[in-house]
């Protein structure tokens, strides 16, 4: 049976519009065709997507948490542009209170946006967020008034300078004695784990870690291994930024304008991980190439960054080490699920 995937949403009664989207005709068997979502794609492809995720755990399975980033329900006042980042008061432009203000910086925390988060790497912050919250037992609680008074005074008279547009929000519903709460607190206490990062929307696969969780951000997720598992942050990295696992992805994403795709948690959670035996010195010795091989792609990224006010010659040598290396860790990860060179052109053609 023969559809074309303009055919098919039509067949399935779906109202959308198409974007960027190259309407191709292939076959694909109907008994595939069930009642959840269609994945589709041409025979080659479905055959390569089921032989990546043949006998192996899903990303979700692994994952014990997968969540989006912050919502301060009021950036203009919380989130403030970096003017000095050192020692332990930082000085900071506050878009709310149109001037330079200084907050102590125990309560301030690097926010990336999308753009900020590359594969492999994250981009020196130029924005900070105040969070009025203390994570305890596992739990995200608001600061009082009198820590903050006692503690942070310089954040509190910040905070107080702004009462007036926080205790509006939500049409001033706000207006309590925890003003100064965010709307929505949720994850604020996944964000200080180690963690990998990635936009909801980019072009193509774009994980970094935050291997100290020093990072929040806006969009986008952030996803914390079980702590069972054994397998290193790294390894999963690598297997994330990987052509292969990109390729599976915009097979079952979407495609936005532009050649970006949905990079949410419900696709993340669907991609296969290739399964390690521990006590295989084989696959375990395959796992620990590639932790040090993102090892060293960490470290050229960070070489990189630190160049890029430096000489032209040392960072393009940075970059073609780079791109050399990301290649070595795709032919790994082709070898890990033992695709042929066919299928290997069938994901470069994507």
């Amino acid at each position: 049976m023969v559809y074309s995937l303009a055919e098919s949403i039509i067949k399935r009664g779906a109202v959308t519009q198409l974007y960027d989207v190259e309407i191709q005709t292939f076959e694909i068997e109907s008994n595939r065709l069930g009642a959840g979502p269609w994945t589709l794609s041409d025979t080659s492809q479905n055959d390569v997507m089921g032989k990546v995720s043949s006998g192996n755990p899903l990303m979700g399975d692994i994952a014990s948490r997968m969540f989006q980033g912050i919502r301060t329900s009021a950036n203009e006042v919380y989130v403030l542009d970096v003017v000095l980042d050192d020692g332990d008061i930082f000085e900071l432009q506050s878009k709310s209170l149109g001037k330079r203000v200084r907050l102590e910086r125990k309560l301030l925390k690097p926010f990336l946006r999308g753009e900020d988060i590359k594969a492999y790497s994250i981009t020196k912050p130029t924005r900070y967020v105040l969070i009025p919250y203390h994570t305890e037992s596992g739990k995200a609680e608001l600061i009082s008034s009198s820590t903050f008074k006692r503690e942070f005074p310089l954040c509190w008279k910040y905070l107080l300078e702004n009462r007036t547009v926080l205790e509006a929000r939500e049409d001033g519903k706000m207006k309590h004695e925890n003003w100064y709460a965010f709307v929505y607190p949720k994850n604020l206490d996944q964000f200080g784990q180690p963690k990998i990062i990635t936009p909801d929307i980019a072009p193509s696969s774009s994980f970094a870690l935050d291997e100290f969780g020093e990072y929040t951000f806006v969009s986008g997720y952030g996803i914390v291994l079980d702590s069972s598992t054994a397998y290193d942050l790294r390894y999963m990295l690598a297997l994330l930024n990987s052509r292969t696992l990109d390729f599976y992805l915009k097979k079952i994403s979407s495609r936005l304008q532009q050649g970006f795709y949905r990079y949410f948690s419900q696709y993340i959670a669907q991609l296969p991980i290739r399964r390690i035996d521990f006590a295989d010195p084989a696959d375990k010795s395959a796992h620990d190439e590639i932790v040090k091989m993102v090892e060293e792609m960490l470290e050229l990224q960070k070489q990189r960054q630190q160049a890029e006010a430096g000489k032209e010659d040392a960072r393009f040598a940075l970059q073609m080490r780079i791109e050399a290396l990301d290649k070595e860790i795709d032919a790994r990860v082709y070898r890990l699920y033992g695709l042929t060179e066919e299928e290997i052109k069938v994901v470069e053609v994507g």
